[in-house]
């Protein structure tokens, strides 16, 4: 899809006067927007920039959907969102998210039908967090097991992948005036068992394990906010090192969310 420049410029056109406008705090609530929230509900669209396959580089955009959801309750957090990254393709929808159980913790879940085919990953542990300084958000360290399977969407089991390894990821909440921003950032080392040699030499078997990185970050500004409803523009980043190759999305767009 070949995007037009009129929409990308009306999009912009719209972030900055958001991001030009003066958010309103609630009297008598100036902490507010610092403090942290139970519960969150969130909609959103604008442009994406997308190469779901790891094969090739190919960048296509299209117009974007999305719906989040979060739950924090301390030792109880969870995250997903819901993204149509082309609204002329409906059906291909990415579905991500993250949670912790006490020290149990699920860095990345993802699933995603795209041009590309299907994929599945899954990056699980243990892991611990600490507040920072202010309310000011939560860091998370965890490490486990993680995996990635994607079936190709023209049914060529030679292009078929799965991965499995090991993995250490690294989640950053911060919530300060206006800005929230999330930060997930993971390094893994994985191959595919198919591709697996066993050798009485343990040291030549871990290098058969490839490295590699995933990461994303949330960046969503409260341009205007009034009680418990802000809306503003938003803008993520997401990159995932697969064993086949890079796959990358960026969305830019509104998003209205309440935040209880």
């Amino acid at each position: 899809m070949t995007p037009r420049l009129d929409g990308l410029t009306l999009l912009v056109a719209l972030a900055i006067a958001c991001s030009a406008a003066p958010a309103r705090a609630d009297e008598g609530d100036d902490d507010s927007a610092a403090s942290r929230h139970v519960l969150e509900i969130g909609i959103g669209g604008g442009l994406a920039m997308m190469s779901d396959s790891p094969s090739t580089l190919d960048v296509d955009y299209g117009g974007q959907l999305s719906a989040r959801a979060a739950l924090d309750l301390i030792h109880v957090r969870a995250d997903a969102t819901a993204l149509i990254a082309d609204l002329t393709r409906p059906d291909e929808l990415q579905l991500r998210g993250d949670a912790r159980l006490l020290f149990v913790t699920v860095h990345d879940f993802t699933w995603r039908r795209s041009s590309a085919g299907e994929l599945l990953r899954l990056f699980a542990g243990l892991g611990g967090e600490v507040d920072l300084p202010d309310g000011f958000g939560h860091l998370m360290l965890n490490l486990g097991f993680a995996m990635h399977h994607l079936s190709p969407s023209d049914g060529n089991d030679h292009l078929r992948a799965e991965e499995y390894g090991a993995y250490a990821g690294v989640t950053l909440r911060m919530h300060f005036w206006e800005i929230r921003n999330e930060l997930r950032l993971a390094v893994h080392a994985m191959l595919d068992p198919r591709e697996l040699v066993f050798s009485l030499d343990v040291g030549a078997m871990f290098e058969q394990l490839q490295p590699g990185f995933t990461g994303s970050n949330r960046l969503y500004l409260q341009a205007l906010r009034e009680g418990a409803f802000s809306v503003g523009p938003e803008l993520v980043v997401s990159y995932e090192g697969l064993l086949s190759g890079p796959v990358f999305y960026v969305t830019l767009g509104i998003s209205g969310t309440l935040g209880l």
